[in-house]
Protein backbone atom coordinates (compact mmCIF):
# COMPACT_ATOMS: atom_id res chain seq x y z
CA UNK A 1 0.00 0.00 0.00
CA UNK A 2 2.26 2.75 -1.21
CA UNK A 3 1.09 6.29 -1.12
CA UNK A 4 2.73 9.64 -1.66
CA UNK A 5 2.11 10.41 2.00
CA UNK A 6 4.38 7.60 3.18
CA UNK A 7 7.08 7.88 0.51
CA UNK A 8 10.38 8.59 2.24
CA UNK A 9 13.19 10.93 1.29
CA UNK A 10 16.64 9.32 1.02
CA UNK A 11 17.49 10.67 4.49
CA UNK A 12 14.28 9.22 5.94
CA UNK A 13 15.04 5.87 4.28
CA UNK A 14 18.48 5.85 5.94
CA UNK A 15 16.85 6.60 9.29
CA UNK A 16 14.23 3.86 8.83
CA UNK A 17 16.93 1.33 7.85
CA UNK A 18 19.00 2.22 10.92
CA UNK A 19 15.94 1.88 13.19
CA UNK A 20 15.10 -1.51 11.67
CA UNK A 21 18.71 -2.61 12.23
CA UNK A 22 18.61 -1.38 15.85
CA UNK A 23 15.34 -3.19 16.48
CA UNK A 24 16.69 -6.38 14.83
CA UNK A 25 19.78 -6.24 17.06
CA UNK A 26 17.63 -5.64 20.15
CA UNK A 27 15.25 -8.49 19.23
CA UNK A 28 18.16 -10.85 18.50
CA UNK A 29 19.83 -10.01 21.82
CA UNK A 30 16.64 -10.52 23.85
CA UNK A 31 15.67 -13.74 22.03
CA UNK A 32 12.64 -12.35 20.18
CA UNK A 33 14.29 -12.99 16.78
CA UNK A 34 15.31 -16.62 16.82
CA UNK A 35 16.45 -17.36 13.28
CA UNK A 36 18.43 -15.71 10.48
CA UNK A 37 15.42 -16.22 8.18
CA UNK A 38 13.18 -14.09 10.41
CA UNK A 39 15.90 -11.52 11.01
CA UNK A 40 16.32 -11.03 7.25
CA UNK A 41 12.57 -10.70 6.74
CA UNK A 42 12.31 -8.20 9.59
CA UNK A 43 15.21 -6.08 8.33
CA UNK A 44 13.73 -5.75 4.84
CA UNK A 45 10.09 -5.14 5.78
CA UNK A 46 9.21 -1.45 5.91
CA UNK A 47 6.52 -0.57 8.43
CA UNK A 48 5.85 3.02 7.36
CA UNK A 49 3.82 2.33 4.17
CA UNK A 50 1.20 0.58 6.31
CA UNK A 51 0.99 3.19 9.06
CA UNK A 52 0.26 6.57 7.44
CA UNK A 53 -1.09 7.90 10.73
CA UNK A 54 -1.63 6.93 14.36
CA UNK A 55 -3.12 8.36 17.53
CA UNK A 56 -0.88 9.43 20.41
CA UNK A 57 -1.38 7.86 23.83
CA UNK A 58 -3.39 4.90 22.50
CA UNK A 59 -6.14 7.16 21.24
CA UNK A 60 -6.26 9.71 24.04
CA UNK A 61 -4.04 12.12 22.10
CA UNK A 62 -4.18 13.77 18.71
CA UNK A 63 -3.74 12.15 15.31
CA UNK A 64 -0.14 12.14 14.06
CA UNK A 65 0.04 11.91 10.29
CA UNK A 66 2.88 11.47 7.80
CA UNK A 67 1.05 13.99 5.62
CA UNK A 68 1.61 16.83 8.09
CA UNK A 69 5.13 18.21 7.79
CA UNK A 70 5.24 19.36 11.43
CA UNK A 71 4.57 15.75 12.56
CA UNK A 72 6.75 13.98 9.98
CA UNK A 73 9.77 13.15 12.17
CA UNK A 74 7.55 12.23 15.13
CA UNK A 75 5.52 9.92 12.87
CA UNK A 76 8.59 8.18 11.42
CA UNK A 77 10.20 7.75 14.84
CA UNK A 78 7.05 6.17 16.31
CA UNK A 79 6.55 3.84 13.35
CA UNK A 80 10.00 2.32 13.94
CA UNK A 81 9.68 1.79 17.70
CA UNK A 82 8.61 -1.40 19.43
CA UNK A 83 5.13 -0.15 20.29
CA UNK A 84 1.54 -0.72 19.27
CA UNK A 85 0.07 2.18 17.29
CA UNK A 86 -3.68 2.83 17.20
CA UNK A 87 -4.40 3.67 13.54
CA UNK A 88 -8.17 4.02 13.47
CA UNK A 89 -10.85 4.84 16.03
CA UNK A 90 -14.52 5.57 16.18
CA UNK A 91 -15.81 8.23 18.58
CA UNK A 92 -17.65 7.27 21.74
CA UNK A 93 -20.04 9.97 22.99
CA UNK A 94 -19.00 11.35 26.36
CA UNK A 95 -15.48 9.90 26.25
CA UNK A 96 -12.21 11.55 25.33
CA UNK A 97 -10.89 8.39 23.63
CA UNK A 98 -12.92 6.34 21.20
CA UNK A 99 -12.97 2.62 20.46
CA UNK A 100 -9.98 1.26 18.60
CA UNK A 101 -10.95 -0.31 15.31
CA UNK A 102 -7.45 -0.85 13.89
CA UNK A 103 -3.90 -0.88 15.16
CA UNK A 104 -0.43 -1.89 14.13
CA UNK A 105 0.78 -4.30 16.77
CA UNK A 106 4.06 -4.00 18.64
CA UNK A 107 6.70 -5.55 16.30
CA UNK A 108 8.21 -7.81 18.98
CA UNK A 109 4.79 -9.33 19.73
CA UNK A 110 4.08 -9.91 16.03
CA UNK A 111 7.48 -11.56 15.57
CA UNK A 112 6.79 -13.85 18.52
CA UNK A 113 3.40 -14.87 17.12
CA UNK A 114 4.59 -15.29 13.52
CA UNK A 115 7.59 -17.39 14.57
CA UNK A 116 5.24 -19.61 16.62
CA UNK A 117 3.44 -20.47 13.37
CA UNK A 118 6.58 -22.29 12.22
CA UNK A 119 6.31 -20.95 8.66
CA UNK A 120 8.64 -22.57 6.16
CA UNK A 121 9.29 -22.19 2.46
CA UNK A 122 6.54 -23.68 0.35
CA UNK A 123 2.77 -23.51 0.51
CA UNK A 124 0.99 -22.65 3.70
CA UNK A 125 -0.42 -25.62 5.55
CA UNK A 126 -4.21 -25.83 6.02
CA UNK A 127 -3.83 -24.75 9.64
CA UNK A 128 -2.21 -21.48 8.43
CA UNK A 129 -5.32 -20.31 6.59
CA UNK A 130 -6.04 -17.73 9.30
CA UNK A 131 -3.23 -15.56 7.90
CA UNK A 132 -5.33 -14.72 4.85
CA UNK A 133 -7.01 -11.37 5.41
CA UNK A 134 -6.25 -11.32 9.13
CA UNK A 135 -4.49 -8.54 10.92
CA UNK A 136 -3.12 -5.14 10.06
CA UNK A 137 -1.03 -5.22 6.86
CA UNK A 138 2.05 -3.90 8.69
CA UNK A 139 1.84 -6.84 11.07
CA UNK A 140 1.68 -9.47 8.33
CA UNK A 141 3.92 -7.95 5.66
CA UNK A 142 6.99 -9.83 6.86
CA UNK A 143 5.36 -13.27 6.83
CA UNK A 144 5.76 -13.76 3.08
CA UNK A 145 9.39 -12.66 3.21
CA UNK A 146 10.17 -15.05 6.05
CA UNK A 147 8.77 -17.89 3.93
CA UNK A 148 10.95 -16.92 0.98
CA UNK A 149 8.12 -15.24 -0.96
CA UNK A 150 9.50 -11.81 -1.74
CA UNK A 151 6.80 -10.88 -4.23
CA UNK A 152 3.67 -11.16 -2.10
CA UNK A 153 2.66 -8.35 0.22
CA UNK A 154 -0.39 -7.98 2.34
CA UNK A 155 -2.44 -5.04 1.16
CA UNK A 156 -5.57 -3.32 2.34
CA UNK A 157 -8.67 -4.22 0.33
CA UNK A 158 -10.06 -1.20 -1.52
CA UNK A 159 -12.40 0.86 0.60
CA UNK A 160 -11.78 -1.03 3.84
CA UNK A 161 -9.65 -0.29 6.92
CA UNK A 162 -9.02 3.29 5.84
CA UNK A 163 -7.42 5.47 8.46
CA UNK A 164 -8.31 9.12 8.99
CA UNK A 165 -5.41 10.36 6.87
CA UNK A 166 -6.72 8.36 3.91
CA UNK A 167 -10.40 9.23 4.17
CA UNK A 168 -10.14 12.31 1.99
CA UNK A 169 -8.79 10.49 -1.07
Amino acid sequence: MRSEVTELTPEEQDYARSRLAQLAEQFTADGTLRSPQWEQAFRRTWRHPYVPCYYLDHGAGPLISAAEEQHRSQWLDAVYRDQTLVTKMVPVPGRKAGWYTSSSTMPSLMLTMLQALDLTDGPLRPDHRHLRGAGHPADLAGAGGARGDHHGRCARPAGRHRGPAESGR
